[in-house]
């Protein structure tokens, strides 16, 4: 066989999502700028519909091709090539995720001992497919196509490793846009609105949808700040930055309410939150990795 490929079991959605994500997206945004007297809900909606089509489209097109030379990774933000004498082999791994969760995934072991997760292919996406053959394809492929050098004895597909994680950079990313854009047009709403406690209301829920986002951006931040990681370890938890999103809601939810957000008022509040979010970064910094490190230490060493 020439290659395998291995794509969403769904690859039709993918044009329709990009297509009508696109229209939503320019034209929501369009709309939000054009109308001046305020946004109303329907452009916001739209806008947020749209991001959320354009993630889906992205994730969607997502692919793993085993070709004679090399293993190619596809993900919505990346190609990686990996040829054939990288790979030491592949195995079924279940993905358990910190705030609950678990699922199957397709695992490479690389010769220096680390482990990628292949977009695809997936239990739920293999397009009426059995999962288990198309592993078996896939690393009967690598040992037909790998150079010299002994082969591994092929594991059992049973085997199953642990991953641990809170999520990925591309989703908080987009759970990051599509908050922001919420909180900006219930915000906009609330500046033209003209009984008091309407208007009061639109402000803490604006504020709601902006510490929201914020708990995003605090799980982008580690994502970056820890990308070099392996899949399989921890990373620090986001509990620091969720205590300095609790100390900023103590402050700011009460001024949104009372209409009472001037700059002497919103620039003492703002100190403080740069405290909190400064000490929350030290607290998830080196010292909470090797804490971190310590507990899957203790860990392992009670379940042997």
């Amino acid at each position: 066989m020439n290659e395998l490929i291995y794509r969403s079991g769904h690859p039709h959605m993918t044009p329709v999502s990009l297509v009508l994500g696109a229209v939503l997206t320019v034209g929501g945004l369009g709309w939000w700028i054009a109308v001046a007297s305020g946004p109303g809900p329907w452009p916001v909606t739209a806008l947020v519909c749209g991001v959320v089509l354009l993630y889906s489209a992205f994730a969607n097109a997502s692919w793993t091709r085993a070709e004679p030379d090399a293993l190619r990774l596809r993900s919505p933000l990346r190609e990686r090539v990996l040829s054939w004498d990288e790979l030491a082999d592949f195995r079924v791994v279940r993905v358990k995720q910190l705030r609950g969760g678990d699922f199957l995934r397709v695992a490479v072991v690389l010769t220096d001992g680390r482990e990628l997760l292949l977009p695809q292919p997936r239990p739920h996406q293999t397009g009426g497919q059995d999962f288990e053959s198309q592993v078996r394809a896939l690393r009967g492929y690598w040992r037909q196509h790998r150079g010299s050098g002994p082969l591994p004895a092929p594991a059992a597909l049973s085997e199953v490793s642990r991953f641990y994680g809170s999520g990925t950079a591309t989703a908080y990313l987009v759970h990051l846009l599509v908050l922001g854009a919420a909180a900006a047009g219930v915000a906009w709403i609330a500046g033209i609105e003209t009984e008091a406690r309407q208007a009061a209301g639109d402000r803490v829920a604006a504020a709601v949808l902006g510490l929201a986002a914020g708990y995003s951006a605090a799980q982008l931040t580690l994502c970056l700040r820890h990308r070099r990681r392996p899949p399989t370890r921890r990373r620090p938890s986001a509990g620091p930055f969720v205590a300095a999103l609790a100390g900023t809601a103590l402050w700011l939810l009460p001024l949104c309410w009372l209409d009472a957000l001037t700059p002497p008022s919103v620039g003492a509040g703002a100190l403080l939150t740069a405290g909190l979010l400064a000490w929350a970064w030290r607290a998830t910094g080196p010292a909470a990795l090797r804490e971190v490190s310590r507990f899957e230490e203790a860990t392992a060493v009670r379940a042997g």
